[in-house]
């Protein structure tokens, strides 16, 4: 009978850290992806086999409750071209329409392809929001959540 020894292996390669911003400090998302985002770092988070992100925010949005609370950390990665956009995934999105500002956090879908997407709250005590594309300054695909667990 063979007997074999489990080695356990630190795998830093397969981890990457992501450094969490305060994203409300910067004040917004196109700033902060456009900034010198090391004087807004709180912090970073390790995950394992995790593709490249460009950074993590605190979940600060009720729209996707119970899915995201606010105690949920956001992983994302900036979406450079809309025509890369993934029906239904889920995005951060931070847009003008007439004359106010809006960062949300929602299921985006095209509406009228090119024209308009069509904004999907998971909390349905939201209805859909339906903007044109010029009203968005900028758009991050999540690319995981971690959902926070404290015990008091």
């Amino acid at each position: 009978m063979q007997k074999s020894a489990v080695d356990v292996v630190n795998n830093h390669a397969a981890a990457r850290l992501i450094p969490v911003y305060n994203l409300r400090a910067v004040g917004g998302l196109k700033a902060l992806l456009e900034s010198d985002r090391r004087q807004h770092i709180l912090g970073e988070i390790k995950l394992l086999n995790m593709p490249s992100c460009d950074g993590a925010i605190y979940a600060w949005d009720d729209g996707m409750y119970p899915l995201l609370v606010g105690e949920n950390i956001v992983a994302y990665k900036q979406l450079h071209s809309m025509g890369n956009l993934v029906k239904g995934e889920m995005y951060l999105v931070e847009f003008y329409l007439e004359g106010d500002h809006f960062l949300m956090i929602r299921y985006v879908q095209w509406e009228e392809m090119g024209e308009t997407l069509r904004l999907v709250s998971y909390n349905k005590r939201y209805p859909d929001s339906v903007i044109p594309v010029s009203a968005v300054m900028a758009i991050a695909y999540v690319m995981a959540i971690v959902d926070i667990k404290t015990i008091i």
